[in-house]
């Protein structure tokens, strides 16, 4: 039988999804036919379908060096790239598919879907790059203003993210990453407004109300910080089950040190979920000096090992006991998984202060004073509880 023919055969089998049928002959098939194209395009389909991705990607990359214009190869070897975490490796390959093809929509959607991943991974460059050419809808928009703003380029940003809304005043996403925008660049009032505008286009949505509270606490103001009050409470009573309205009200009641709503609220996440790694922390918060605080800190990195806050809560805990190595652990841990945060490296300055080494004590706080003007947490938690 010609390879063409063979190929077309296998081929149909695969997509009828009877891989194993067609994959016991592909092996045999490729050996017949090493110079053929499509015998390592089955290859590589075999090796995807099994999960062997390096595998899979050799064999594309063997038929686009037979056959650089055969798309389904790239598009595969695109694929298998993204889900491998090598994103801008996939931006690159399905870049090479529109050149060839302008119009392969396939190509399209997965560029927006890997933007909107870049983003999420904090490559905002590798997200204007995939961006690039694709048509400049609402979501172009979006994605390109908010990765102009992780860029720092404000003005650009701001342009992107009107445009957005412009296009589709109903956008969510579009008064969420402009009120964040506004309150990392310390502009409040400015993100209360956009809120407010956002909440009267939507008003149904928990998360652009959550923002207003959020936006509304960062003014630093007793009415404003009342009337965000409102609005969690509000939040609380018509979807109890919320979670980002929990950890905004629990870090409210933390600053107010109203240590009896704070240990109301996280007892009460807690016992709706039991899993929550937050819920845990904020009652330790709430136990204070008590011996159980550290019982709690515990089990919140036993939830979740990433979480910042209770890392940094333990850590303090141990530096006032003198463990002073374990607690070095986990600020070392805490820096890693927040690199601009200014609190880890001052720890770790004391820390190391109290281990004997004063280089490295110098280092970390060198580190702290280089993050201390760059912090601004408000629009951090809302970038957080976003996600």
């Amino acid at each position: 039988m010609p390879a063409v023919e063979e190929f077309n055969r296998l081929a149909r089998e695969m997509r009828a999804g009877r891989f194993d049928v067609a994959c016991t002959q592909v092996v045999a098939f490729q050996q017949r036919s090493p110079g053929f194209f499509g015998a390592h395009h089955l290859m590589g389909l075999c090796d995807t379908e099994a999960g062997r991705l390096d595998k899979a990607n050799a064999h594309f990359r063997a038929a686009l060096r037979l056959r650089p214009d055969f798309a389904d190869s790239r598009v595969n070897l695109a694929n298998n790239l993204a889900r491998l975490g090598q994103l801008p490796l996939a931006v690159q390959e399905y870049r090479q598919v529109l050149a060839r093809d302008p119009g392969h929509s396939g190509a399209k959607q997965n560029l927006m879907a890997l933007a909107r991943l870049l983003l999420a991974g904090s490559q905002p460059a590798e997200a204007l790059k995939a961006l690039a050419g694709l048509e400049q809808n609402a979501e172009w928009h979006a994605l390109a203003g908010y990765a102009e703003y992780k860029l720092g380029r404000a003005a650009l940003a701001l342009e992107h993210l009107q445009k957005a809304l412009e296009l589709d005043p109903k956008s969510e996403d579009g008064w969420l990453k402009i009120g964040e925008m506004l309150l990392f660049y310390q502009s409040p009032a400015a993100a209360v407004a956009y809120f407010s505008r956002g909440a009267r286009e939507l008003p149904q949505s928990t998360p652009i109300r959550l923002g207003l509270a959020v936006a509304l606490l960062a003014t630093d103001t007793d009415a404003a910080s009342e009337e965000a009050l409102a609005h969690l409470e509000a939040i609380r009573k018509a979807d109890p089950h919320y979670e980002p309205a929990l950890e905004v009200l629990c870090r409210v009641f933390q600053r107010r040190q109203q240590t009896k709503e704070l240990a109301e609220t996280a007892a009460e996440w807690r016992a709706r979920n039991p899993q929550s790694s937050e819920a845990h922390f904020y009652l330790a918060v709430a136990a204070g000096e008590a011996p159980e605080a550290e019982r709690w800190l515990k089990e919140a990195l036993r939830l979740n090992p990433a979480s910042f806050d209770a890392l940094i809560a333990l850590s303090k805990r141990l530096l006032q006991q003198g463990q002073v190595q374990d607690a070095i652990v986990l600020l070392e841990r805490g820096a890693e998984l927040r690199p601009a945060d200014p609190q880890p490296h001052y720890l770790l300055a004391r820390a190391w202060r109290e281990a004997g080494n004063a280089a490295r004590s110098r280092l970390a706080l060198e580190a702290f004073q280089q993050r201390k003007s760059q912090e601004q947490p408000w629009s951090r938690l809302l970038f957080e509880l976003a996600k």
